[in-house]
């Protein structure tokens, strides 16, 4: 099922540095989705059966709220880490009386270890991921749910589809080892694996 809508959207956070790495968040988000249909479906759609189920409107909906996280990182470089550690927990609570469709509350997790596994070829790297996003209360319109690629740079579930599996919440875990091609690095290889797990409403 492909679907298609408008969206109208705006996120914010500010940060308090609270030791060397270590930072205290809080933010608002905004998301306004309109015009939601499923591209060449006269059938009842997952959309529609879950926005019946859980009282949104299945054509727009909007997924308001506010954010606080605690973040820590120590890693050499925020692009392509060779040593160092990046964590961040998000709480988000929707909120009606900013506009949310529905009250629900929300929490993400994300992990990251990088390992160099050589000081003479440092960009030898063995890196861990784990993120996840638990439903703590109340229920998120359907395209908001978290599942595959749902995370910040849509980067979870390599070989699959975005969306292709989601559900209330959200596990995943990932091992990737980089290691060079060439000794310039211009080309560079990357082997991986990862394990994805959700929660749905029908058990």
């Amino acid at each position: 099922f492909l679907n298609k809508y408008t969206l109208y959207t705006f996120s914010e956070r500010v940060y308090k540095q609270l030791a060397p790495g270590l930072f205290l968040g809080a933010g608002a988000y905004f998301e306004l989705k309109r015009n939601i249909e499923t591209v060449g479906s006269d059938i009842e759609t997952p959309n529609t059966i879950y926005s019946k189920w859980n009282g949104f409107n299945s054509n727009r909906n909007n997924n308001n709220g506010l954010m606080f996280n605690l973040q820590y990182m120590n890693r050499d470089n925020p692009n392509s880490a060779y040593n160092g550690i990046y964590s961040d927990v998000v709480l988000r609570s929707n909120q009606t009386w900013l506009g949310s469709s529905q009250n629900a509350i929300q929490l993400l997790t994300d992990f990251r270890k990088y390992f160099q596994l050589s000081k003479e070829r440092p960009n030898h790297v063995l890196a861990f991921w784990y993120y996840g996003s638990y439903n703590l209360n109340g229920q998120l319109p359907y395209l908001d749910l978290p599942g595959t690629g749902k995370d910040a740079f849509s980067r979870s579930g390599r070989g699959y589809t975005n969306g292709y599996f989601k559900g209330n919440s959200y596990a995943y875990g990932e091992v990737e080892y980089r290691f060079p091609i060439l000794r310039n690095q211009f080309l560079s290889g990357v082997a991986f694996a990862n394990v994805q797990t959700v929660d749905d409403q029908v058990g």
